[in-house]
This record gives structure tokens, C-alpha cells and sequence, in this order.
């Protein structure tokens, strides 16, 4: 259930009782996501008033609803003011104890803003760890300045003695290495000042937290 809750105190209570009803419904693995508009306690909130009547009835909704949270990874906070000062956790994902049964190593992630005052979170059952990332090789890259000259120079470059396999094993992970240290460059150079501003955004929002 993708869920937005309104600002509105007694709406969001309408909202809970609500989402209640269609819950007790159905039979199944529930996931509500999205904003709820409303933190669960005042560690939540930085410079924003914390009503604790509210985060009573959120967490009675929860406790009511049999539905349980992980533990967010990335930041705190997931929703910044305009101003930047105040902070929230107003976005989350809520499961039913049959998905964290069945899941009990599913993370959430919230990930750097972009586009919005609020991060994108995610919730992945999937483990994180598939080894080795493999090396891509695009064509695009050959329309870069010098790129085929490079290349072609750090082929001749490159010297080895013993086997055939092994020498052709060898070069073809030293060049891997040599272009991906050309492309950082490149990267750099045309993307750098984006770049630069971008962590220093999440720099400062993680500051703020």
C-alpha cells in the first residue's frame, strides 16, 4: 500500500483507522510505504515541534495494525525544510510480521536527495553482496579525445614472460585498470564541479543530522 498521508492531525487518524480497516480485510504479506507525514518519537523531528498526542496515535495505529519497521540505514532523517533547519523522519516502510519472518535481513536504505526535500528510501530483501562488479567496456568511449591512441599505447606498452593464456590474462586486467584510471580523469574533468557540489550537499544534510 503506497500511502500519503495529510497534514492534518484528525485526518491522519481518519487516515490510520482507515488503512486499519482494509488491512483486517485481507489476508496476506502487507508492505505500507511512502509518507506518512508523522514521526513516532521526538528523536525523529530536529528543530520541529514534536507532538507527542500524535506519535501516541501513530504508534497505537502500528501496534493495532501488527506491523513492525527495520531499522533505516543512509541517514535519520528522510524530509528537510526549504530553509534546511528542520529535519524528519516522515517517509518509512512498514511490514506485517509474516514479511519479517519470511525476510528477517531485509534492509532499508535512504538514499541522497536529488530532486525533492524528501530522500528516496528503499526497502531490498535481496542481499547486497554479489561479489566482484564485472568490468563493461562502452563504445561511447572511443568518441573521447585521444581515447583510442591511449588505449593502443598502453597495448604496446605492456611486456610479460610466460605462457600465452596467462600473459593475455595478465595484460587484459593491466589494461582494465589503465582505462578505468583514464576514464576517473575524464570523469573529473568534465563532471567535477557537479560532482563536487553534490557530496557537499550530502555533506551538509548528514552535518545537519
Amino acid at each position: 500500500m503506497n500511502i500519503y498521508a495529510p497534514n492534518e492531525p484528525l485526518s491522519r487518524r481518519a487516515l490510520w483507522s482507515e488503512i486499519l480497516d482494509v488491512k483486517n480485510s485481507l489476508q496476506g504479506l502487507w508492505v505500507l510505504m511512502g509518507d506518512f507525514n508523522e514521526v513516532r518519537d521526538a528523536s525523529e523531528r530536529l528543530n520541529s515541534e514534536f507532538v507527542e498526542a500524535n506519535a501516541d496515535a501513530f504508534n497505537h495505529f502500528i501496534l493495532s495494525a501488527g506491523l513492525v519497521e527495520y531499522n533505516m540505514g543512509g541517514g535519520n532523517y528522510t524530509y528537510i525544510s526549504d530553509n534546511g533547519k528542520k529535519l524528519s523522519k516522515l517517509d518509512r516502510f512498514l511490514v506485517c510480521l509474516g514479511f519479517k519472518e519470511q525476510w528477517p535481513n531485509a534492509t532499508v536504505l535512504a538514499l541522497d536527495r536529488v530532486a525533492s526535500d524528501h530522500r528516496p528510501i528503499i526497502l531490498s530483501t535481496v542481499q547486497s553482496d554479489f561479489g566482484h562488479i564485472p568490468f563493461r567496456f562502452f563504445n561511447s568511449w572511443f568518441e573521447l579525445p585521444g581515447f583510442l591512441d591511449f588505449v593502443l599505447q598502453r597495448c604496446g606498452a605492456f611486456s610479460f614472460s610466460g605462457s600465452e593464456d596467462l600473459a593475455l590474462a595478465i595484460k587484459l586486467r593491466w589494461l582494465k585498470y589503465k582505462i578505468k584510471a583514464r576514464l576517473k580523469v575524464e570523469k573529473e574533468n568534465t563532471e567535477g564541479l557537479y560532482d563536487t557540489k553534490k557530496r557537499r550537499l550530502a555533506t551538509i544534510e548528514n552535518l545537519a543530522e
